[in-house]
């Protein structure tokens, strides 16, 4: 990838240009319909979208269908690779790039025949001849006991990682995948018996971040010794209150943080929580840990999680519980937000009209009257750009058959102060309505390239859609 040394004024002077276009027109209403992307030969069921380097889309589906398409040759996306692993079921994937960003790493897995695939796909240029099949297979592992589930792939450490509902399993797949796995031994819950999953892991080496319903967790990626303990004691916990997550959707590590000292690191990434009843909620972790964690005490390691934005959808969500105030070493005083009210629903397609941003409600008490917090809705699919900056989230509405594309976006970057002064409330921006009369048409999935302000839908029957700016 070239870097901005390597440009000429003129190309630099059209980059900013480009950037300025896309960044004014990101929040407002998309007045030309989404374009559908190839259509399939089947119905199928979408397992999930990813977008890689702001120009290529993987969208993976259930019955083994693996498409990767260009989004920048054209104004809809050219499919340019594609993979049929058969009649089988397949029941999750995780990929990652690799570090050269030429190769896509793919890990599938069969809920039936208990095995994990792991696929290769090189990225070529545009004008390239792609070939039909352009996935290769490399790995073939055997899934752990239960029902597992692969959470993430990382090429650089050469490991896949799977987990249930509280169990994470590690394996070393280049190597053989039966001699090198082990377990990462979890804090036990004590959540008055609520559920509280593991719904998606982070590998930091030498930590694995996981992230559960009601918490997130780092731990050291390191086996468990014959007793089942891990051998090195840190367990780091932040818990979210009043919460319940069904997915979340993460940056990418943003720029490294100075630590003060030579021998310790620190990183950030920022990611999007969805409750379904609730809303949409933004955190900021920093993780700061030792270089030479395997010899340093424990202690030395720190994770800190902050709440920096809330979308809320239920009426009377208690900030103080969210984000205690900084400085007080107490519980900090109740504060309700309401959710807000909008205007009326716009006009279903082909042509979505423009929707009056949200308003905010007067801040509420906990000894005013409340709605039922459930009366407005719920979001269904949220996507947050590698940079952290840019997000896309799908609302439903209750007794209604529209849903609604909502983004937003940053406009600076994640500093002390920026975290301390900003207001909490995350101002999303319906952008497109979508007419659902049934629920095959539901969105159920969104992909955002966070560069070109392209966002990428998926329903319920697996089609795709292309949202751009006008």
């Amino acid at each position: 990838m070239s870097s901005f040394i390597d440009l000429s004024t003129t190309d630099i002077e059209r980059s900013v240009r480009s950037a300025n276009s896309i960044a004014n027109a990101w929040l407002l209403p998309r007045k030309t319909s989404a374009v559908k992307l190839h259509p399939k030969s089947a119905e199928s069921s979408l397992l999930g979208l990813q977008v890689f380097l702001d120009k290529w889309l993987l969208s993976v589906y259930s019955e083994g269908l693996l498409y990767l398409w260009d989004l920048r040759v054209s104004q809809s996306a050219i499919r340019c690779a594609s993979l049929d692993l058969g009649s089988e079921r397949w029941t999750s994937f995780a990929a990652a790039l690799e570090h050269d960003l030429n190769v896509i790493m793919i890990a599938m897995t069969s809920a039936s025949s208990q095995i994990t695939k792991v696929y290769r796909v090189e990225l070529r240029r545009s004008e390239s001849v792609f070939s039909p099949n352009n996935f290769e297979l490399l790995r073939i592992i055997s899934n752990p006991a239960g029902s597992s589930v692969v959470r993430a792939i990382d090429p650089g450490l050469q490991l896949v990682v799977f987990s249930t509902s509280d169990v994470v399993e590690v394996v070393k797949w280049r190597d053989d995948p039966e001699a090198l796995r082990f377990r990462v031994s979890l804090q036990t819950d004590d959540l008055e018996e609520m559920w509280n999953g593991i719904i998606a892991v982070r590998l930091v080496d030498p930590y694995i971040l996981i992230f559960k319903t009601r918490s997130v967790e780092l731990c050291p990626l390191s086996p468990t010794d014959t007793e089942g303990n891990n051998s090195n004691a840190l367990h780091l916990v932040h818990r979210f209150p009043s919460t319940t997550f069904r997915d979340i959707s993460c940056s990418d590590f943003l720029h490294p943080l100075e630590s003060g000292s030579d021998d310790m690191k620190s990183l950030r990434l920022c990611f999007l929580a969805h409750d379904v009843l609730q809303g949409v909620f933004q955190y900021l972790i920093h993780i700061h840990f030792p270089m030479a964690s395997h010899l340093a005490p424990a202690h030395l390691t720190s994770l800190d999680v902050e709440c920096i934005g809330v979308y809320p959808m239920a009426n009377n969500i208690n900030i103080g519980a969210i984000r205690p105030l900084r400085g007080n070493t107490g519980l900090a005083s109740p504060i309700m937000v309401p959710a807000r009210y909008e205007s009326p629903a716009p006009s279903p397609l082909p042509t979505p009209t423009p929707t009056p941003s949200r308003h905010n409600l007067s801040v509420q008490g906990a000894g005013h009257g409340m709605l039922n917090p459930s009366a407005r809705g719920f979001v269904s699919a949220v996507a947050l750009g590698p940079q952290g900056k840019r997000a896309v989230w799908v609302e439903r509405k209750r007794s209604n058959t529209k849903r609604e594309v909502l983004v937003w976006g940053m406009d600076r970057g994640f500093d002390d102060d920026y975290i301390v002064d900003q207001n909490l409330m995350m101002d999303g921006k319906v952008v497109y309505v979508v007419g659902s009369y049934d629920l095959r048409e539901d969105l159920t999935h969104c992909a955002i390239s966070e560069v070109s302000g392209l966002v990428i839908l998926g329903n319920r029957t697996g089609d795709l859609f292309r949202l751009g700016l006008d």
